[in-house]
């Protein structure tokens, strides 16, 4: 429904209004993008799975929104070869390699290589991305019934860290809550306090420049190179298809610069707090998948029962090496005056215009004298098994369960240094809130069941029930507490309709989705994460598959979703009143819709090729 990127620097996607950061590449988890970073490139893939509702019986720990499939291009049979070369604007240059095919005549050897070269810059004044990405898979035929595949992937990508547009506070929204406060009764004041009558605090302001960027355009530079490797094992007999897939996966990465911190504007409406750090960071993740699916049929009945394990091993630490508070303030909003005067200025001159109008002076005192070191170690254990039943193709019953097993722990590597330098554990822990260590044990059995009803050929009811587990690896990293895990329940019912030859497909579907111990940023104090409460979302969705005559593709989709935080245990010190619940989440719209139409050429020297829009 929306995608998400924390600084330009990870991929994410928002499902049925739960943010989703884990997706499964080939079906595996990939533990990387749980903190936010390792966005990927798009070219390695040949195809892309949503999948809605909670799924963790088969998947493991994703949110219950739902997840992302990713599937990989495998090596071909085939020969074929594709280059590909592109400018677009803001100086986007893209150049893209793709070719396979067997390697010996029997073609029982083959493979594949993918190439991506990448530079942009972007319509945020400095703010620049650079990538170089290649995927080399092979896959060995061993019989006509057993392959294995190998593969290993490598990308780097260096940008400029952008945080955006900071929102000031609204003058007109200040002036009502002080004209409430001296004029309204106390008693309804207390029923009614003023920051609830007026709840807008901030905004944007357009005398604020959206190209404008507020770092550091020399120092402000984030790195990150990723690299995986593994195999996939297929074999089929008879009836069954037994697959492993084992994947090792490691991703480094580092900021260097000034941080402009651009959620809020200061009091003065004018300033924006900046700070500077050195962070780096290491994940690596390894996991494996043993399955066994089979398709068996007696009589008027299908049998397709389904079990795996997986095991999954990640660790991650995170370094902040150099940490100031305060480097200086920067001025966003400028006046008429001085927007006329930097719009006629010439190029050559902006460096030492941007110091004179945006840039104050250092504030070196404020250097932390302690860097932050946290260590991470996450172990996920976990069988499932799953049977579907299909009585002459109109009824399917499904249901499963799945165990997790799930083991981590934190260690604050600083923690024995500041407690020997102030003796004092007191005082050493106000420094960095993070205990010495922190435990997480999680055992659980998620349930999943459903049943499709197919009166005639071309119209089928659909109803399932399902819950899901996962234990936040955000929450092992800056959080003051033991993490407990989160417990998806989700309900759906809908009908799907195929008509014209199944030229023109429609889903309708309903949902009810229902999320515990949600790791939020403390309202009362940003710089903490917390587990609050319970968020539910209702929705309903529709989508449309349609293909009126060869060559036409139309795809649609409208969603509705009604979000809500349920429970909330955070308070107002001032009020007592809970600060989140009866809230919407953020970042959650209400209505969402889509659209994509694709006519390809079927005869004359053009067919093949395609046109689109969406």
């Amino acid at each position: 429904e929306g995608p998400t990127s924390a600084l330009n620097q990870g991929n994410g996607l928002i499902l049925r209004g739960f943010d989703s950061p884990l997706y499964l590449i080939d079906g595996l988890p990939n533990q990387n993008a749980l903190i936010g970073i390792g966005p990927r490139e798009m070219r390695q893939y040949s195809s892309v799975e949503i999948l809605k509702g909670p799924s963790s019986v088969i998947f493991g720990s994703i949110e219950p929104g739902g997840a992302v499939n990713l599937i990989t291009k495998k090596p071909l049979g085939d020969p074929y070869y594709e280059a590909e070369v592109s400018a677009g604007t803001f100086n986007n240059y893209a150049a893209v390699g793709d070719v396979t095919g067997p390697l010996n005549e029997d073609k029982t050897l083959l493979y594949r290589a993918n190439a991506v070269g990448r530079k942009a810059d972007s319509f945020r004044d400095t703010v620049e991305t650079q990538r170089g990405f290649i995927a080399p898979p092979c896959s060995w035929l061993i019989t006509p019934e057993t392959t294995i595949t190998l593969f290993a992937q490598h990308q780097k990508d260096v940008q400029t860290s952008d945080r955006g547009i900071p929102a000031i506070r609204d003058p007109d929204v200040a002036f009502l809550r002080e004209e409430y406060e001296r004029l309204a009764p106390l008693l309804v004041q207390q029923a009614f306090p003023a920051k609830e009558v007026y709840p807008i605090e901030f905004r944007t302001d357009d005398r604020i420049y959206s190209t404008r960027y507020f770092g550091n355009r020399e120092r402000e530079i984030y790195t990150q190179q990723q690299n995986s490797g593994g195999y996939e094992w297929e074999t089929y007999f008879d009836d069954w298809v037994f697959r492993n897939i084992t994947r090792g996966e490691e991703l480094t990465a580092r900021t260097e610069g000034t941080v402009a911190f651009t959620g809020f504007a200061n009091d003065d409406n004018r300033s924006l707090n900046r700070g500077f750090q050195e962070r780096s960071t290491y994940v690596g993740t390894y996991s494996t998948n043993f399955s066994l699916t089979g398709n068996i049929k007696t009589g008027a009945l299908t049998h397709r029962p389904h079990v795996g394990i997986d095991l999954t091993h990640a660790f991650a630490r995170v370094r902040i090496e150099e940490n100031f508070n305060d480097v200086g303030t920067r001025d966003i909003l400028l006046t008429d005056a001085e927007r006329s005067f930097l719009e006629n200025l010439a190029e050559p001159n902006f460096e030492f215009v941007e110091r004179q109008f945006l840039d104050q002076p250092y504030n070196l005192s404020t250097l932390s004298p302690f860097s932050i070191d946290v260590g991470v170690h996450f172990n996920n254990a976990a069988g499932y098994g799953q049977y579907q039943l299909s009585i002459y193709a109109k009824f399917h019953v499904m249901a499963g369960a799945r165990y997790d097993r799930v083991r981590g722990r934190t260690q604050d590597r600083g923690f024995g240094v500041r407690r020997s330098l102030f003796f004092i554990p007191e005082i050493a822990a106000t420094l960095y809130t993070l205990p010495e260590i922190t435990q997480i044990n999680g055992d659980h059995i998620s349930p999943r069941g459903g049943i499709v009803y197919q009166p005639i050929k071309n119209v089928a009811f659909f109803a399932s029930a399902s819950e899901n587990f996962t234990q936040d690896l955000t929450a092992l990293v800056g959080a003051a507490f033991t993490p407990k895990p989160t417990i998806g329940t989700g309900y759906e019912g809908g009908i799907k309709l195929e008509f014209l030859g199944e030229r023109l497909v429609a889903t309708a579907s309903g949902f009810e989705i229902r999320k515990t111990n949600i790791v939020v940023i403390d309202p009362v104090d940003s710089s903490r994460l917390i587990q609050s409460g319970e968020q539910t979302n209702q929705g309903g969705e529709f989508d449309i598959l349609a293909t009126p005559f060869d060559g036409l593709n139309l795809i649609a989709s409208v969603g509705y979703v009604d979000a809500r935080i349920t429970e909330d245990e955070t308070r107002d010190a001032e009020t007592g009143r809970k600060l989140l619940e009866g809230k919407r989440p953020a970042n959650v719209p209400e209505y969402t819709a889509s659209a994509w139409v694709v006519y390809e050429f079927q005869t004359t020297f053009l067919k093949g090729f395609g046109v689109g829009m969406g």
